[in-house]
């Protein structure tokens, strides 16, 4: 069976499923359709995500000669053969007249079955016979190819049927179909429709706060998944990525000038959680996986092969991950204010934090549910203030830049905002505070920094110099009579660091 004949036959599958008809013939030029600025394109790549994409010019001359995109409704969608590759076109409610299409090859299903199938108890080799029968292979021909024998294939046959409460082969290949074109029209439907609340606060808190300073982009990654990210200073020039702490730092308009002077490009992906004025539990560990995999995709997106890590706060934690599972995209890391070295002083955040620890080895939900009480509880703007004031009141530069910045109403809505917005991200963070971080940081391949105000109230410079006495191979810059506001303005001393690579 040729590929074009399995595309049809699986065409005609979905065809009577949806009761949709199978375009096989030129249909009426779509010209015009196609040129319109409301239509969007959306591939499934081979890890089974819906992901938004410019088309070549080839590939939409063939799309311009045989889709008719009159014919596209509201939720119904219509399959197309277009060359070797099957196509699905779809339109949504709440969309205006967007249409996205859907090219969909066999051979990149095998993740979406992998996927559906986890609750149905089935094996991996049950998973690619599975995927073998999809693509027009026999059971035979299977065996053949995967070196078993008939017989065990036979038996996988059976035990898919037994477990889907199914006896034919036509139907299992049937209901398998149902479940990847479902599978896809959901995802490009999120990927269309997307999450209002979040894309518009997170947008609107960077215009407020930010202005002209700093470019917003984000970017459909399938699995329901939207990256988020900022990035500043000169576009073509040394990429270095800012991995955020529990709020952005309050920098100041000349601190991207500053970069912008010395070539860097400063990125700055958005954690889940973030900035999205919505909560929910994320357990730390699923957090730290999920935002490696993006800050993965979103490199490949920018075309980025190496670049520079700089982990702030609570940002050192990801920084530190990051480095270690990919050390080929990172040529160096710096660790600025680095978070999760527990000090032993007495001030209400040390307190707090050891709390929270204590809790947290107890029970991670929990932890998380009094942090989000917590800090419902300071929703006044005048509570969250003197909290902050209480925080880093053990610092003079630390005070006068925090009262400098909430001299200006907008100043103080920036601090407001950040927190009450990412609650769910803040819980993470301040979670995590139970795991030894940096006991991995003997794993880590790549050349490491730190640099750490002397007279940080949240993190102890004591510890952080105590623990590094015992790694010689990391640097540690301690920066006089600074504190937790390290990133502010053109002074900075994090941006001297970044200069030394970016002219390196």
């Amino acid at each position: 069976m040729s590929l074009s004949e399995v595309y049809q036959r699986i065409a005609r599958i979905i065809s009577d499923l949806h009761h949709a008809p199978v375009v096989q013939n030129r249909v009426p030029d779509s010209r015009e359709a196609l040129a319109a600025p409301s239509f969007r394109y959306a591939l499934l790549n081979r890890s089974g995500n819906i992901t938004q994409t410019n088309l070549d010019a080839g590939y939409k001359e063939r799309l311009l000669d045989q889709l008719d995109l009159a014919e596209v409704h509201l939720q119904a969608p219509r399959f197309y053969l277009v060359g070797d590759e099957l196509v699905v076109a779809t339109r949504f409610h709440g969309t205006g007249d967007d249409c996205w299409i859907v090219p969909l090859r066999v051979d990149d299903t095998e993740q979406i079955l992998i996927e559906k199938s986890s609750s149905k108890g089935f094996t991996p080799s049950e998973v690619r016979l599975l995927h073998a029968l999809l693509s027009g292979l026999s059971v035979r021909q299977s065996a053949s190819l995967s070196g078993h024998s008939y017989e065990t294939k036979r038996s996988q046959l059976k035990s898919l049927g037994a477990k889907l409460d199914i006896s034919s082969q036509n139907e299992l290949v049937r209901l398998t179909t149902l479940w990847i074109f479902n599978e896809v029209l959901e995802r490009v439907s999120v990927a269309a429709q997307g999450s209002a609340s979040e894309t518009d606060f997170t947008r609107s808190f960077f215009s407020t706060h930010f202005k002209d300073q700093i470019r917003y982009f984000q970017i459909s990654a399938g699995e329901r998944q939207t990256i988020r990210f900022a990035e500043a200073g000169a576009a073509t020039g040394e990429p270095v990525i800012l991995l955020h702490g529990n709020v952005l730092p309050p920098l100041k308009p000349s601190f991207f000038e500053a970069v912008a002077e010395r070539n860097i490009r400063l990125i700055m992906p958005i954690r889940d959680g973030f900035l999205t004025n919505q909560v929910e539990y994320i357990p730390a560990d699923q957090q730290i996986e999920r935002h490696a995999l993006q800050l993965e995709t979103l490199l490949h997106f920018l075309n980025q092969k190496s670049v520079t890590l700089l982990g702030y706060s609570t940002g050192t934690a990801y920084a530190l991950d990051f480095a270690i599972k990919h050390p080929s995209s990172v040529n160096r890391v710096i660790f600025a204010a680095s978070s999760y070295f527990m000090s032993k002083g007495e001030s209400p955040v040390n307190k707090f934090m050891r709390n929270i620890r204590k809790l947290s080895r107890e029970s991670e939900h929990g932890t998380h549910l009094l942090i989000v009480f917590y800090s419902r509880l300071l929703r006044k703007e005048r509570d969250m203030l003197n909290t902050l004031r209480k925080a880093y009141a053990q610092c003079e530069m630390d005070s006068t830049i925090l009262e400098t910045i909430c001299a200006d109403p907008l100043g103080r809505r920036f601090f407001v905002d950040s927190y009450q917005a990412s609650l769910s991200s803040i819980s993470v963070d301040w979670r995590m505070s139970q795991r030894d971080v940096w006991s991995r940081l003997g794993d880590l391949k790549v050349q490491a920094e730190f640099i750490h105000g002397s007279a940080d109230p949240l993190n102890s410079a004591r510890l952080v110099v105590e623990f590094l006495e015992g790694n010689p191979d990391v640097s540690l810059d301690c920066i006089p009579d600074y504190g937790q506001f390290l990133l502010h303005d053109e002074n900075s001393p994090v941006i001297e660091r970044m200069k030394i690579q970016a002219e390196a």
